[in-house]
C-alpha cells in the first residue's frame, strides 16, 4: 500500500449542504498525492449519503458508532492518517485548487517550519464575500498573537505529522477545541501563515460556532487563562473577562473606564511576556501598541490618541 505525502482529515457532523463542495474542492487539487479521511460523527442529516456519492480511491470514509463530539472525532481522524504531512479542513469550508500544492511546496522549502496555515476569505452560505482575513505570517509574530486570539485557520492547517505526534498534544473537549490546540502547540512547534487566500471559511446561521458563541467565548477565556499561566502573566478574573470581550466579542461596547483598565493589563502582559523569555519583545510591543491605538480610536479623536499612544509607549518597560 502506497503511503501518501499528505493526509487530509475532515470531521463531519450535519453539513449535508456543504460537505459535497468541501470534498470537490479537495478532489480537484493540482497536488494529487494525498488521502482524504472523512469521519462522520453520527450525523442525523444526509451528510453520509452525500459522502458516499463520491467514488475516488483517495477517499477513506469512517463513521463513529456513537456521537463523540468534535475533539474526539478530529483525534480519531488523526489516528487514521498515514501521510508525512497532516492537513485539515472542516466539512463546511472549501479551498482553492492549488492549496495543497502551495502548502507542500512551502513546507518542503522551509524545514524550520513545523506547521503552516493560510490567509482566507470569510463567505456566507451563498458564497458572498464577508471578510478577507490576513493573519501574521512569521513564527515569532504568531506566537505573540496567541495571547490575543486565534492565530490560525483550522481548515487551512498543514503540519508535519511526526513533529505533531511527538508533542503529545491532542484536541481536548470544549467549544474552542481548535483555538485551544493551536495555543498549546505554539509553544512546541514553529508556525507560519502563507500570505495567500487559499481557503474559504463559510459562516452560516445554524453553525455550531455561531449558534453557541457564548459557550465558545467561555471556552476561549479558559484558553487565555492557560496561556497566561504558562507565561506567568498575572491576572484577575475581571481582567481576564475584559480581555476576552475586547478581543473576541465584536459587539462588545467598552467604556473609557474599561479601556483604562485594559491598558493597564496590556502593560502587565508586556512586562511578564518579555520576562518569560518565550516571546519576542519586538513583536509583543508592536502588537500591543497597534491594539492600543485601534481601541482608543473607537472612543477618542485621532489627535488625542496620538498623544496617548506616545505616553503609553513610554510606560512599556522591557525587563
Amino acid at each position: 500500500m502506497n503511503i501518501p505525502k499528505v493526509s487530509v482529515i475532515i470531521p463531519v457532523y450535519n453539513t449535508e449542504q456543504w460537505v459535497g463542495h468541501c470534498i470537490e474542492s479537495l478532489l480537484g487539487q493540482t497536488f494529487r498525492d494525498f488521502e482524504l479521511i472523512l469521519v462522520d460523527d453520527c450525523s442525523t442529516d444526509r451528510s453520509r449519503e452525500v459522502i458516499a456519492s463520491f467514488h475516488d480511491e483517495r477517499i477513506r470514509f469512517y463513521r463513529n458508532e456513537r456521537n463523540l463530539g468534535a475533539a474526539a472525532t478530529r483525534n480519531r481522524a488523526i489516528d487514521l492518517a498515514r501521510g508525512e504531512l497532516l492537513a485539515q479542513q472542516d466539512s463546511d469550508d472549501y479551498c482553492t485548487p492549488d492549496r495543497l500544492e502551495k502548502q507542500v511546496a512551502f513546507l518542503d522549502a522551509h524545514p524550520e517550519i513545523d506547521l503552516c496555515s493560510t490567509w482566507y476569505r470569510m463567505v456566507d452560505g451563498a458564497g458572498h464575500l464577508l471578510l478577507n482575513i490576513q493573519a501574521p505570517t512569521g513564527p515569532d509574530d504568531l506566537k505573540v498573537h496567541t495571547l490575543f486570539g486565534s492565530v490560525l485557520s483550522t481548515s487551512g492547517v498543514m503540519m508535519r505529522r511526526e513533529k505533531f505526534l511527538a508533542t503529545g498534544e491532542r484536541y481536548r473537549e470544549g467549544m474552542a477545541e481548535d483555538f485551544d490546540l493551536w495555543n498549546r502547540l505554539a509553544f512546541h512547534l514553529r508556525f507560519a501563515n502563507i500570505p495567500e487566500h487559499l481557503l474559504y471559511w463559510v459562516r452560516w446561521e445554524n453553525q455550531i460556532s455561531t449558534r453557541l458563541k457564548h459557550l465558545q467565548d467561555e471556552s476561549a477565556k479558559k484558553v487565555f487563562a492557560e496561556t497566561f499561566d504558562r507565561l506567568n502573566i498575572p491576572y484577575t478574573e475581571q481582567e481576564l473577562d475584559l480581555h476576552t470581550h475586547m478581543y473576541l466579542d465584536r459587539d462588545f461596547r467598552f467604556t473609557r473606564s474599561d479601556l483604562r483598565r485594559h491598558s493597564r493589563f496590556l502593560r502587565t502582559i508586556f512586562r511578564a511576556g518579555c520576562a518569560s523569555g518565550e516571546l519576542s519583545p519586538l513583536f509583543l510591543k508592536r502588537k500591543i501598541m497597534g491594539d492600543y491605538k485601534q481601541f482608543h480610536l473607537k472612543l477618542y479623536p485621532h489627535p488625542l490618541v496620538s498623544i496617548q499612544k506616545r505616553i503609553f509607549k513610554l510606560r512599556l518597560k522591557h525587563f
